[in-house]
């Protein structure tokens, strides 16, 4: 199932290519850089998913301006995966950021916020929980890309190897060269004299510098890797 991800490339359109196995996106933009994104497809379903949301955060096009990023496991099953990556950014755009009870926590619920927005009933625990577990990193001045990656990707690359990779070669079909060192490194750990033997792996990448990318949603399977990097 390996070896077909070298097949000459049977598909091109604006949305991304084919080549065999493997689907990706050389470089395309986003509200604030590059990204550059590659799929292999080891399994019969895409099971996990993810999305790359640029622009507008709220309902409202006045609203603040961003860019999304959500990788969604489907190893549990493929609809809750799919669920998400079609439902969640769309309800995210909806919440009110400002006093609503849902984003709030009880010391919040009450005085100075007037009464309409206050929630009638009690609560004491956090209507909306960061469980189980919310991570910050301030991105510096000095940072030049994010690779955004499920596991599949750092059980064959180290974060050295990864970055190394991505500050060696240009940034056009970094995701891709990222996907088949990773699928490179399997091989090796698996003994195999050869990249034709099948590996249940699937590798998502991206990378990203200006201009206006409103809305992509890609698919990747068990083991998936997803990396986005942005400039």
């Amino acid at each position: 199932m390996v070896k077909p991800c070298w097949r000459p490339r049977v598909d091109d359109d604006a949305s991304g290519k084919v080549d065999g196995l493997v689907w990706y996106k050389d470089l395309g933009n986003h509200l604030y850089g590059k990204f550059s994104m590659a799929v292999i497809q080891a399994n019969n379903l895409l099971e996990d998913q993810s999305q790359l949301q640029s622009g507008p955060l709220s309902s409202c096009n006045s609203g603040p301006q961003g860019t999304f990023i959500g990788v969604y496991d489907g190893h549990a099953g493929i609809e809750a995966s799919r669920f998400i990556s079609h439902n969640l950014f769309s309800n995210f755009k909806g919440f009110k950021i400002h006093w609503d009870a849902f984003l709030k926590r009880a010391e919040f619920n009450k005085d100075p916020p007037q009464s309409k927005y206050r929630s009638a009933e009690p609560f004491h625990k956090p209507i909306l929980s960061s469980e189980p577990s919310i991570l910050v990193h301030k991105l510096q001045s000095e940072d030049q890309f994010l690779i955004f990656a499920s596991d599949g990707l750092w059980e064959h690359l180290s974060n050295q190897e990864a970055v190394k990779i991505v500050q060696n070669f240009p940034r056009r079909g970094i995701a891709k060269r990222l996907a088949k060192a990773a699928l490179k490194e399997a091989a090796k750990k698996r003994e195999m004299r050869s990249l034709s033997n099948s590996y249940p792996f699937t590798i998502r990448g991206g990378v990203p510098s200006p201009t206006d990318l409103h809305s992509a949603r890609f698919s990747a399977l068990p083991r998936t890797t997803i990396a986005k990097m942005f400039t």
